[in-house]
């Protein structure tokens, strides 16, 4: 196989990133029947594994900590989903100089892993979806690649997930909101119940600033597997933030380890409360796994761009792509534009899929006009339903994203900020119609 033979492969393999997720998908024999395809393939689930789960910035704090450890051993790194390519997904970051997209996985070597994985399942007459085979691939790259350590993103939900077949020494935590409520459940306590299923007997937990009810659940998950918990705001600290002109700074410390004036070019607080997380992480990784903790790293690292997360797409219209698909992303979203924006009126193009908070997530941004669209996707929200629904005034819909980004371009004066936001699908298909429109009119 080829690459593109094995991405036509993996396009026939059940997808529920493109489906409505049944509940029934998450199964524990399903992990179970995912560890049987692991030890077939001689894949060691043990070595040096760090998961990240949450509902915000998973992927945010996977890749800040991936490019950290990166600096000074091999580091492989899980992501799902992705923006562009598929390789994205998969990756070994060491001493990275490519900026975000560094250390892909080849098209060779995934057409070679793919043959190979392909081969034992039809052999074992095992059946993967989508991205339960990428995940054995990538564990199985990794353990190729020897790697030092592995960051790997959950897909959905984390106790029952492809992903936490790993018994992961460090997990991670970043945030819970409102999300996947048909899966997960529709009440906090329940979400992360499932999202602290990733905590391992004995293991360390590091968690984000929660909310009561879902801190509660963590909380007890963490007793009964007798981790050792650190807090965000209680056990290590990021404060003293300042928003300068194309910058936001602020100050880090866990325990004896301290940094002041870290600086997050266009940073939002949900970029430096990402990169806190990934730090004490990385503070806790080096410690245990014997790597070398280096402050210029952390400063490097610091310069990592995000695709999609709060990026200037263009300059003159101002356009901010943002993947923000949760009530709270929204917010921060918001509140990036009105420091770095003041006065600013929003032109605000969105779409989101049908199992998110939309009512709650246009309520927590200010919009002069807002111009909606349907996402290519089969879980995508019809854009009439979302106007008609929430009775939405100074609104637009444009099935074609196209004429989405066009109207938006129309509408924007000089002094407005266009803002894409509700999908990381449609940020990463509006940045791009965006780019080839103003780029042919010489904007």
């Amino acid at each position: 196989m080829d690459f593109a033979s094995a991405q036509t492969y993996l396009n026939q393999l059940t997808n529920y990133e493109h489906k409505t997720f049944p509940r029934t998908a998450l199964k524990v024999k399903r992990l179970r029947l995912l560890k049987l395809c692991a030890d077939s393939l001689n894949i060691n689930l043990s070595r040096n594994f760090i998961h990240i789960g949450g509902s915000n910035g998973k992927g945010s704090v996977t890749a800040y900590l991936a490019f950290l450890l990166g600096r000074a051993e091999p580091a492989g790194a899980y992501f799902s989903p992705h923006y562009y390519c598929l390789r994205e997904r998969i990756r070994c970051i060491y001493r990275p100089r490519r900026g975000f997209f560094s250390g892909m996985i080849s098209g060779g070597d995934f057409a070679k892993l793919s043959t190979k994985v392909k081969g034992k399942i039809q052999k074992e007459k095992i059946t993967l979806s989508y991205f339960e085979f990428l995940t054995i691939l990538a564990f199985l790259y990794f353990q190729n690649k020897k790697t030092a350590v592995n960051v790997v993103e959950t897909g959905l939900g984390g106790r029952l997930d492809a992903t936490n077949i790993i018994n992961a020494k460090i997990a991670v935590i970043t945030s819970l909101d409102y999300e996947h409520t048909q899966v997960l459940g529709k009440k906090l306590a329940e979400i992360a119940r499932e999202k602290a299923g990733i905590v391992k007997p004995k293991s360390l937990l590091i968690t984000g600033k929660l909310p009561f009810s879902a801190k509660e659940e963590v909380r007890k998950k963490a007793i009964a597997a007798k981790a050792q918990t650190f807090v965000w705001g209680k056990d290590f600290f990021a404060g003293n933030f300042r928003y300068k002109k194309t910058s936001l700074a602020f100050d880090f410390s866990f325990g004896g380890f301290r940094m002041d004036n870290i600086v997050l070019p266009w940073g939002t607080f949900a970029h430096a409360y990402n990169f806190s997380l990934s730090l004490a992480a990385y503070y806790l990784a080096c410690k245990k796994h014997g790597i070398a903790l280096k402050e210029n790293s952390v400063a490097w690292a610091a310069k990592l761009k995000l695709p999609l997360h709060f990026e200037i797409a263009c300059c003159k219209p101002l356009v901010v792509i943002d993947g923000a698909h949760t009530p709270q992303a929204v917010e921060n979203l918001r509140e990036a534009i009105k420091a770095y924006f003041p006065g600013r009126k929003i032109i605000l193009l969105f779409g989101a899929f049908t199992d998110k908070k939309i009512k709650l997530m246009l309520e927590n941004i200010q919009f002069s006009q807002i111009i909606l669209t349907k996402i290519k996707h089969p879980r995508a929200e019809d854009p009439c339903r979302i106007k008609d629904k929430l009775k939405l005034k100074n609104s637009f819909v444009a099935y074609s994203l196209e004429e989405a980004v066009r109207k938006s371009l129309q509408l924007a004066s000089s002094h407005d900020v266009i803002a894409v936001c509700g999908s990381f699908y449609l940020a990463a298909r509006a940045k791009t119609i965006f780019c080839k429109i103003i780029n042919k009119n010489g904007q």
